[in-house]
């Protein structure tokens, strides 16, 4: 495969809105994915209020972005990725998320309607963690991505503390997307099972095991310490992902 080059972006603006409850279409025909190389670029990091990064430690998938995946995306869907909280060892009372990131590259400016949490995981198979119980979510936000670029979406989230030994997913919902076509998911070049997962409809689907992605999806989050794992309260949009499971 060639490595293409691609522009570097900013995130144009991200803006809180009210949005009602989606339901998903059952979609039912086999989905295909095309692979292909990132370009060398930086990605510039910019929360909804500040464009500076504050936190203790960061969680999630921070492999270097190395490949893009276009010709999957569809609307509304979830994608969720399983972390192990050790990089915030240095918070004995526990670790806050405060805000999740998700990597994407766009061919061509587009609208997003979308939202994160944090879900505490399913260890049933210990072997293979599972979505699980939500801990907190953000509420809905529109993300204007004003040009063709790869982005470092990051979006504020108000969890409470969390244990140090758990494990737990962050979770990304695409509500709507102008031009879905044209927007691709990011991943590093070290696929896993059970580690990045996806629901369009009709369940939750491993990306690696199930649909041979070649990594696991860019998702990570900034945290700061607290001071006791407590729980909080779910956001409104937690009906949205209940009536679209």
């Amino acid at each position: 495969m060639k490595r293409s080059a691609i522009a570097l972006g900013v995130l144009a603006g991200v803006l809180m809105i009210f949005a009602g409850p989606a339901f998903a279409e059952q979609k039912v025909e086999p989905r295909q994915a095309e692979v292909r190389l990132l370009g060398e670029a930086d990605v510039v990091h910019l929360g909804p209020e500040s464009p500076l990064t504050v936190a203790d430690c960061q969680v999630g998938n921070l492999n270097p972005a190395y490949f893009a995946i276009s010709g999957w995306f569809e609307s509304p869907e979830e994608y969720k990725l399983v972390f192990d909280p050790s990089p915030c060892s240095n918070c004995p009372g526990g670790f806050q998320v405060t805000t999740v990131h998700v990597m994407l590259q766009v061919a061509s400016a587009c609208t997003l309607v979308m939202a994160v949490d944090v879900e505490r995981a399913d260890l049933s198979n210990p072997q293979c963690p599972f979505p699980g119980p939500e801990e907190c979510a953000s509420d809905l936000y529109q993300v204007v991505l004003g040009q063709a670029a790869l982005y470092d979406i990051a979006l504020a989230i108000n969890c409470g503390c969390l244990c140090v030994d758990g494990t737990y997913l962050l979770s990304v919902w695409f509500e709507s997307c102008t031009s879905g076509a044209g927007l691709e998911l990011v991943t590093d070049e070290f696929p896993s099972p059970c580690t990045s997962w996806n629901n369009w409809g009709l369940g939750w689907e491993d990306l690696v095991t199930g649909f041979g992605f070649p990594g696991n999806l860019i998702i990570f989050a900034d945290a700061v310490c607290c001071a006791s794992p407590s729980a909080v309260e779910r956001t409104t949009w937690g009906t949205v992902k209940e009536t679209y499971r």
